[in-house]
């Protein structure tokens, strides 16, 4: 009998230690396996799972500027309608937002020149016989209004920024004055002439349909306009009130407004609409008008300076936070503005400098678009330029230094 105990206890010993060690080993590896293994265990607090509902997209944006819009009708002048436009992001720049129009005699007779803000690009527009003044941008800057004499009165015409395009569109024997367009729509509000004299009526003219209505017919001159910001009312400057007019376009209605004995001659609208400032004084020839400024309601109409004019307000800043105008209070005219939160009054310009430059005046002062800067006509030594300020009355630049009267700028 063979003795097996010795190879067999040494076999043994090998398998059965070191298989077990074996085992166990093999059993943690597939257990480290099935560890690191994905699965469809909960993600850790913060990491989304791959297997988790997908987040849906964020609301598309409803904070999209609304323009008031109006659409002809057969009264011409209908309801005002909100539609929506572009993102801010997607609003097309105009292509001459930074664009400067002007009258000037350079070449015989009163032509409509156009010139960037920088004295640059500088384009004749009209060559006609008459003389041509007022010229007005359209809002999106893509048109341009102008007058243009004929005979013993002005007419309306419409011209592109490149000078293409002019249409006549008060043909006939309907003259016309103080003609702005409204400040979201393709309408213009011209003051009518009658007999080359007298003013006495309101006017609302579609440029696209070229077709024109008399909104309403005074009884005395209308002085001034300015259309609200949201495009649906204008009011109007009127000899024979003591206050303001409003004409209401979708209503086609017209108010009347007392602020006091006296005459109202200019007036602008604020960028909110929730006031007006005017030119107002008493109706003796001998005494100045000043600066007035009443809220929508058109009660307690208030007084922001001493009189010692005139002062002659010309628009509000685009932020509403002065007024613009301009003064012969010094006792030649010069550019000022009132801030309304300081309550006080600013010049901005200062030309008188002796004996030598009694002559000097400054006038029709325009803001920009962002209220930085400030276009104007500045007389000096008997030469009429367009000049560029910055809103506080610095950096003054002649923009078209010629010999020729240039004024009346727009921007």
């Amino acid at each position: 009998m063979l003795n097996c105990t010795g190879p067999v206890k040494r076999f043994g010993s090998f398998w059965g230690i070191s298989g077990i060690k074996l085992f166990l080993f093999a059993s943690f590896f597939l257990l480290i396996l099935s560890a690191c293994s994905p699965s469809q265990a909960a993600a850790p607090e913060g990491i989304p799972s791959l297997a988790s509902s997908p987040v849906p997209p964020a609301d598309t944006p409803t904070n999209q500027i609304n323009i008031p819009t109006l659409v002809p009708t057969k009264t011409l002048v209908p309801p005002a309608t909100h539609t929506p436009t572009a993102t801010a992001t997607q609003t097309p720049v105009p292509e001459y937002r930074n664009s400067i129009v002007f009258v000037s005699d350079r070449d015989g007779n009163k032509e409509i020149y156009r010139m960037d803000a920088d004295g640059s690009d500088f384009a004749r527009l009209t060559d006609n016989i008459g003389d041509d003044s007022s010229p007005r941008w359209s809002h999106d800057k893509t048109r341009i209004s102008f007058l243009s004499s004929s005979g013993v009165s002005d007419h309306l015409y419409t011209i592109k920024p490149d000078g293409s395009d002019m249409l006549n569109l008060t043909p006939g024997t309907t003259g016309v004055s103080q003609c702005e367009w409204s400040p979201v729509a393709y309408l213009i509000a011209c003051i009518s002439v009658k007999g080359g004299s007298a003013n006495n009526g309101l006017i609302i003219v579609d440029p696209d349909q070229r077709k024109f209505k008399t909104a309403f017919t005074a009884q005395g001159d209308l002085l001034d306009l300015a259309w609200s910001p949201d495009g649906e009312q204008i009011a109007l400057a009127a000899a024979e009130v003591d206050g303001l007019l409003v004409y209401n376009l979708a209503e086609d209605s017209l108010a009347e407004h007392e602020l006091g004995s006296g005459l109202a001659q200019r007036v602008a609208w604020s960028h909110t609409g929730n006031r007006l400032a005017y030119s107002f004084g008493p109706r003796d020839p001998d005494q100045f008008a000043t600066m007035y400024t009443v809220k929508i309601d058109f009660l307690d109409p208030k007084r922001w300076l001493e009189r010692g004019g005139p002062d002659w307000v010309q628009s509000f800043s685009p932020g509403d936070e002065y007024v613009l105008l301009e003064s012969s209070r010094l006792g030649h005219s010069e550019i000022f503005v009132v801030d309304l939160a300081g309550r006080q009054l600013i010049q901005l310009t200062n030309t008188e400098e002796g004996d030598g430059n009694s002559s000097s005046a400054n006038a029709f002062p325009v803001y920009s678009a962002d209220g930085e800067r400030i276009v104007y006509v500045s007389i000096r030594a008997g030469q009429s330029d367009i000049f560029l300020m910055d809103a506080d009355g610095t950096r003054a630049r002649n923009l078209s230094d010629h010999p020729a009267v240039d004024t009346e700028p727009d921007w």
